[in-house]
This record gives structure tokens, C-alpha cells and sequence, in this order.
């Protein structure tokens, strides 16, 4: 067998949708499965899920979830739709755990389409493994996060059929605000047509909700911050290359290893500026709200600049020629997959989680016991 011959092989073996799917979702079952025999894990997990007196009431609770806006101070109708009726930990973490596998399917289909052939799979593990993941994945807040990406990877799957991506897109809104990068994105694609006006319609519309609920309405004060923006940027960029970096929270502070993050930034811009504009319009809202409120946002948002940043790179590494870069981001997936599944790896696990509730609810003034309470697993 010639050197072309073993290269066809795995793009001819993979490139079906079926293999594609069933290897990815193996990954992810491999990686994730054992978040199910967790309880309550983090800071948000116990504050806003287990204790949330709202939810678990019935048609009153879904009431509450379309209608509410003074919980987090922000309207969020689809986003609080999944967890209304309420729930054990057991059975919201595998709510989590469904959808975080239709989002790893969506986003390896959206690989394949824009990747067709050996890149699709490699760049499929990239995103499914990263450490980072874990933040969506594994806690049962992460629902909000995996639950909005899963919309923005519908509308770019529909993206041919316009009005009902921006249905997606809208519904992605509604999940979470912080999907206003997706409608930004899709604007810009669409720029000068009528879905663009809507979608940006649709987001100055939100824009001033959210800011009647949260300054006027006084849940918090309007507190810019801007000088951080650049540094919350290099952690940001960093996180695709080296997830053990975490995002810095309460309040953002310097790093060495930032720069490496503008390292990254310049070289997209010189390489690949369509990739850099992306990433940066996807993740702009949600570092300008951190900025003004003021903190940076965890990890687990690094999801959506994830999901576009390893896509774009397997589409513009497609050519033939650079084929046997799939074998470096495939061993760089699997040690991904390995400090992921160790409780004393990158990720740290449920107990990682555990100790990084309480240094959070510290800063914010919160007392909680340790470890965080396993409520009715």
C-alpha cells in the first residue's frame, strides 16, 4: 500500500456521516458518561438550580421560566425551559449529557460539510476533548451553554434555508444572551438582505431589555472596566491552544502566558484574518459584558469561539497537501482526552469543581459548606 493509498483509507472510511457520528459520540460517552453518578457540582449548579425556589412546580414553573426576569436579572425564556419541572442530579446530568451529545454530533455534521475527508474527525475530537468542555459538559448549569451552541450550529447547518436559521438564531438569543455573537455573525454573513435587519433588530431589542432589567431596574450597576477587555482577549485566544489555562474570574488579572494568546491573534490575522474576525465577533458581547459588570466569564463560554475557531482551522487545512497535519491534532486530541478524564488532570474533575465553588462563592461574599451540598442525587 502506497503512502496515498493509507491517506485515502481514513478519509474514505470517516468521511460518511454514520462512522463520523458513532466515533465521536464514543468519545464523548467515553469522556463524559461518568458526570451522570455526580451530584450538584459547582457554584451555579447549587445556587441556581438546586435551591432556585421556582423551579419543580409544575405549569407554574414553565409560567415562571417564559416570563421571569428578576432571578439573574435578564429574560431568558428558552433557556430555563429544560430544567422548570426541576429534577434530581441524576436526572438533569443526563439531560446534560443528551444534549452535549446531539452538540458534539451537530458540530462534527458542520465539520464534515465544511471539511470534507480527513479533517472533519480530527478537528471533531479536538472540540469534544479539550479540557474546557468539561465546564459545559459536566456540570448541570452547562445545559444553558451546550443548549444555546446546539441552535447556533443548527442555523449554520440550515444556513441555506434563511428564515429558519434565523429562527435558530433567535432561538439561541432566547436561550442565552450571550448568544449575541451568533446573530452578529449571521448579520454580517447576510449583511444587506432583510434577515440581517431582523437579526439586528432582534438584538438592539434584547440589547435594551437587558439593560433596563440590570441597570435601570438596579439589579446592577453599569461598572466599565474596559482596560481589561485586551487581556481577557489573550486568555480567550490562549484557551485553543493550551486549555489548561483557565479564564481568569473576580476580578481579571495579568498573565504571562496572555501573550501567547495575542501570539495566536496575530498570527490568525496575517494567516487566516476570516478566522480572527469570527472568533472575535462571536466572543465580543460576552467579554463586553464581563467586562462592564465586572468579571470575566469561565471557560465553558470559550465553547462557541471553540466550535468556529477548530471548524474554520479544518477548513482551511483541508488541502491535500497538508493531510498529515490530522495526525498531530489526533495525538493532541487524545491528551486532551487523557488530562479530561482524570480527576487530578486538566480538568480536575468533580472535585476540582467542588473546591473552585467555594473559592467563588468566597470572593462573591457567599458562605457554603464544603463540599458542596449533593442535593437528592
Amino acid at each position: 500500500m502506497t503512502t496515498t493509498d493509507r491517506w485515502e483509507f481514513w478519509p474514505g472510511w470517516f468521511a460518511g456521516r454514520s462512522a463520523l457520528w458513532i466515533t465521536v459520540l464514543a468519545v464523548y460517552g467515553a469522556l463524559y458518561a461518568r458526570t451522570a453518578s455526580w451530584g450538584w457540582l459547582g457554584f451555579d449548579d447549587y445556587s441556581l438550580i438546586s435551591t432556585n425556589p421556582n423551579l419543580g412546580h409544575g405549569w407554574s414553573s414553565v409560567a415562571w421560566a417564559l416570563t421571569d426576569v428578576r432571578f439573574l436579572g435578564r429574560w431568558m425564556p428558552l433557556g430555563w425551559l429544560p430544567v422548570a419541572l426541576g429534577g434530581t442530579a441524576l436526572q438533569l446530568h443526563l439531560l446534560v449529557l443528551i444534549l452535549g451529545a446531539l452538540l458534539c454530533a451537530l458540530v462534527a455534521e458542520m465539520y464534515r460539510q465544511f471539511s470534507p475527508g480527513v479533517f472533519a474527525l480530527p478537528f471533531a475530537l479536538l472540540f469534544v476533548a479539550s479540557p474546557l468542555r468539561l465546564e459545559a459538559f459536566g456540570s448541570i448549569v452547562g445545559y444553558l451553554y451546550t443548549l444555546t451552541a446546539i441552535f447556533g450550529v443548527l442555523a449554520v447547518l440550515d444556513r441555506r434555508t434563511r428564515w429558519r436559521a434565523v429562527l435558530w438564531l433567535l432561538c439561541a438569543l432566547l436561550t442565552y444572551p450571550q448568544a449575541a455573537g451568533f446573530l452578529l455573525v449571521g448579520a454580517w454573513c447576510w449583511r444587506g438582505s432583510r434577515a440581517s435587519w431582523v437579526l439586528l433588530g432582534s438584538l438592539a431589542a434584547m440589547m435594551m431589555l437587558q439593560y433596563w432589567l440590570r441597570v435601570r431596574m438596579g439589579w446592577l450597576p453599569m461598572q466599565h472596566h474596559w482596560a481589561l477587555l485586551p487581556w481577557t482577549l489573550g486568555h480567550e485566544f490562549v484557551s485553543l491552544v493550551m486549555p489548561i489555562v483557565t479564564v481568569p474570574i473576580f476580578p481579571p488579572v495579568y498573565y504571562p502566558l496572555e501573550w501567547l494568546g495575542f501570539a495566536v491573534m496575530a498570527a490568525l490575522l496575517f494567516w487566516r484574518p476570516r478566522i480572527l474576525a469570527v472568533c472575535l465577533i462571536l466572543i465580543l458581547p460576552t467579554l463586553a459584558a464581563a467586562v462592564s459588570e465586572p468579571f470575566a466569564f469561565c471557560a465553558r463560554y470559550s465553547t462557541f469561539m471553540s466550535i468556529a475557531a477548530f471548524g474554520l482551522l479544518a477548513a482551511a487545512l483541508n488541502p491535500s497537501s497538508r493531510r498529515w497535519i490530522a495526525l498531530p491534532v489526533v495525538a493532541l486530541a487524545a491528551m486532551w482526552a487523557f488530562g479530561n478524564i482524570t480527576d487530578d488532570g486538566l480538568a480536575h474533575g468533580r472535585y476540582g469543581a467542588e473546591r473552585r465553588a467555594l473559592a467563588e462563592a468566597k470572593l462573591l461574599g457567599v458562605t457554603i459548606s464544603s463540599p458542596v451540598p449533593q442535593v437528592d442525587k
